[in-house]
Order: C-alpha cells, then structure tokens, then sequence
C-alpha cells in the first residue's frame, strides 16, 4: 500500500511518496534520488512553475486551501533538497518552459521566483479564496470517468484530455 514516507529501490534510484493533500485529497509527490545525489520532485498537481494547484476542484475550496499551503510550505519546503529538480504534471502557459523547451526548476529557485510561495499562510489562503477560477464544465465528466462510473469512447476521452486545463492558481496569470 502507498502512503505518505513509502520508499522504493529501482536499480540505484531510490523514490519517496510525500502525501500533499490540496488539490486533492491524494496526492501524493514524488522524490527521486539518484545515485549520483541528483534529485527529482514529480509535483502532478501540487506546484507547477509559476504556479500551484487550486484546491476547489473537489467541491471543498474553503476547507482545502489551508491543505494546499501546509503541503507546499510544510511538506514540500521540509522534506525536499532546495537543489531537487521540481517536474510537474503540466504548466500553464509555454513561457513557463526553459529555453531547451523543458518545463523543470530547482526548487530553490522556485522558492526565489513564484512570489506566490513568498507570502503568510493568511494571505495565501485568502488569494486562493478570492481568485478561483469557474470549474470547467468537463470535469464532472471527467470526475465520472476516474471514479469509473462511466467509460468514454476514444473520441471523449481525447478531447477531456486536451481540454483547458485549469488547474494551476496564481497571480502569474
């Protein structure tokens, strides 16, 4: 079973499952450490590049803000080497990308760079709540489809894949 400090050996990586609940309730984050001291954070949903995951696609924004800052500032910021390379699931906007097209940072230097992981738990908490964006309409099909209630045909299930995505919160945008 997976939960939070699980660890894995794959040859000489060694992977750490950090649960950051938030923008969901199971998120979970994970830490790759190679053998050569490298590291690498797959974020999904918990922080992109210029931004953080919103907390309200659950239907429970309100209660699931502070969850997003204790997981990104007690979670992430304790657990994970400021030097690890932060992968996310996805990005916002292109200029988001390095300039060889990859969409990676140090965490260090998304502490320096993202103003929105520079701010108070209250202020951060009440931009959250002030700025969510409309729900797409697509994710009550596409919460049908994870929870396995329904199975769409290969048509669907490409345009809920490419759809807008708008999962990312930040003042950025």
């Amino acid at each position: 079973m997976l939960k939070d400090g699980s660890e894995f050996s794959l040859g000489d990586l060694t992977i750490h499952a950090i649960h950051v609940p938030g923008h969901t309730l199971g998120l979970v984050n994970f830490l790759v450490t190679g053998g050569d001291g490298q590291s690498f954070l797959f974020t999904g949903d918990s922080i992109f590049i210029k931004s953080f995951g919103r907390p309200d696609l659950g239907g429970q924004g309100q209660t699931w803000a502070p969850l997003v800052y204790n997981s990104i500032f007690e979670v992430i910021k304790s657990r994970v080497p400021a030097e690890a390379w932060v992968l996310p699931g996805h990005y916002a906007r292109p200029d988001e990308a390095n300039e060889d097209g990859t969409f990676m940072k140090r965490l260090g230097d998304l502490w320096q760079e993202n103003t929105d992981l520079r701010v108070g738990k209250q202020e951060f908490i009440e931009f959250v709540l002030n700025h969510l964006p409309n729900m797409p309409e697509q994710y009550i099909q596409i919460k049908r489809v994870n929870a396995g209630l329904v199975e769409p045909d290969e048509a669907e299930a490409s345009e809920l894949e490419l759809g807008k995505n708008v999962c990312a919160l930040s003042t950025a945008y």
